[in-house]
């Protein structure tokens, strides 16, 4: 006997094969059947103990070794210590129970059940894949959990925003999920589907972190500030928060980590005034990507320092005008960009830093894009972007860094060796004023 999986979202079952047969009942998407034999386009299984028919269209054959959990639907059912009803009833169990199948043997299901093997009839359960467990994760502010299938079950707990569940069934509303060590339901609606290691690996690229609150709720805001530090750790975790919280979390980072990191790449700025995204065109970056290529045409315009390359850097629009300072002008270093791009877009776009965490755009491959322009696009359009980009920038050595708390270290890699001693400093002063706040 060969088993199936319905794939449609429900499918009818049929008193004989054709359309024109009559409707006996409606399977949900993922509900395993067991197949007597095909006819035609149509599968025969048994409804009920009696024959009925499928299209074959959306009925997906499965291994046999696959594994299977039964959902009650019948309101109780006897479980048996053998395949029949002349074996006597070890116990029961009641509607929306959900079981793990582990064999089958004609009309019955083999079941664990109080720590012994027990049996209950197939025409009274509703079968479903279970051997490919898929995760999901909350997308509402509050998720109700409850006891049943059904809106007006019993509330057996709830869930938060970004909260991580195992699914291990769905029908067309409800999805089980594992819960306090049992099965519970919860609705669709509100769960963001992630399947196992299909996600991607790079945040930018979870569907689930961009559906997520960017600020904390209002119980959890700061106030006040006296110093420099304090005033931008308020700023930034006021409008970001909730978001660095749940990803810091989930890497096993203070949170406070990535806040001091923001204040010290930008303020906690992702935009200017004017609805930029705060940008830092680096001259010598622009010399390696393009300038050496073209010496005289980029002398003309851009100038560093040669000793400290980071150091020295102006522009001129034309070769007659006076050499112009830039960095901390937003205004001119839109218009240096601009310049640049007229030369060669690629490499003026590889040689900004960009947004809250000021990553470089010759590190779009290490981030998880295609190209420096998608990357340009994302950060320049929407401030989660920025967020994603930092985490996805951090790599073992930052991260294993921060853990130790030692900021000296993961600015010489976030940074570079240049100035890593006066970097390190700025994020413990930052690290220092968001705690001042959260462990008041």
């Amino acid at each position: 006997m060969d088993r199936g999986i319905v794939t449609a979202e429900l499918l009818n079952i049929r008193s004989y094969p054709g359309s024109r047969g009559k409707v006996i009942t409606q399977l949900d998407r993922n509900t395993v059947v067991n197949i007597t034999k095909k006819k035609f386009d149509w599968f025969q299984i048994r409804h009920n103990n009696r024959p009925a028919y499928a299209f074959a269209k959306y009925i997906k054959s499965l291994e046999n070794e696959i594994n299977l959990r039964a959902r009650v639907i019948a309101s109780r059912l006897n479980v048996r210590s053998g395949p029949s009803t002349s074996n006597p009833v070890i116990g029961q169990v009641f509607a929306d129970d959900t079981l793990d199948v582990i064999g089958d043997e004609d009309s019955w299901y083999e079941i664990q059940f109080n720590q012994r093997k027990g049996f209950i009839h197939r025409d009274y359960v509703q079968v479903v894949e279970g051997g490919h467990r898929q995760k999901g994760f909350v997308s509402a502010a509050l998720l109700n959990v409850r006891k049943a299938a059904n809106g007006k079950s019993q509330i057996i707990g709830k869930l938060v925003s970004g909260n991580e569940v195992d699914i291990l069934s769905e029908t067309k509303y409800w999805y089980e999920i594992k819960f306090n060590q049992s099965s519970a339901y919860v609705s669709k609606r509100f769960i963001s589907k992630a399947i196992g290691q299909q996600e991607s690996k790079y945040f930018y690229k979870k569907e689930r972190l961009k559906q997520l609150a960017l600020a904390p709720g209002a119980a959890a805001l700061f106030t006040g500030g006296q110093t420099k530090e304090q005033r931008r750790v308020v700023k930034t975790w006021n409008a970001y928060g909730n978001l660095l919280e749940q990803i810091a979390d989930g890497m096993d980072i203070d949170v406070g980590c990535a806040i001091a990191v923001l204040c010290v790449e930008s303020g906690g700025e992702g935009f200017d005034k004017n609805g930029r995204c705060i940008i830092r065109f680096e001259n010598h970056h622009m010399w390696k990507r393009w300038g050496k290529h073209q010496p005289e045409e980029f002398e003309k315009h851009f100038q560093f320092n040669d000793d400290q390359k980071w150091k020295g850097h102006k522009f001129r629009i034309n070769e007659n005008d006076d050499w112009q300072r830039f960095h901390g002008n937003q205004d001119k270093e839109w218009q240096v960009l601009d310049m640049a791009c007229a030369y060669d877009e690629e490499a003026a776009y590889q040689s900004i830093s960009l947004g809250l965490p000021q990553i470089m755009g010759f590190n779009y491959k290490k981030i998880g894009y295609q190209s420096v322009q998608r990357m340009f696009n994302n950060l320049t359009t929407d401030v989660r972007y920025q967020l994603f980009a930092m985490f996805d920038f951090f790599d073992n050595r930052m991260i294993s860094a921060l853990k130790s708390y030692d900021f000296e270290r993961f600015a010489r890699y976030y940074n570079g060796p240049g100035q890593a001693s006066d970097y390190g400093g700025w994020i413990q002063d930052h690290y220092d004023a968001f705690h001042s706040f959260r462990d008041s």
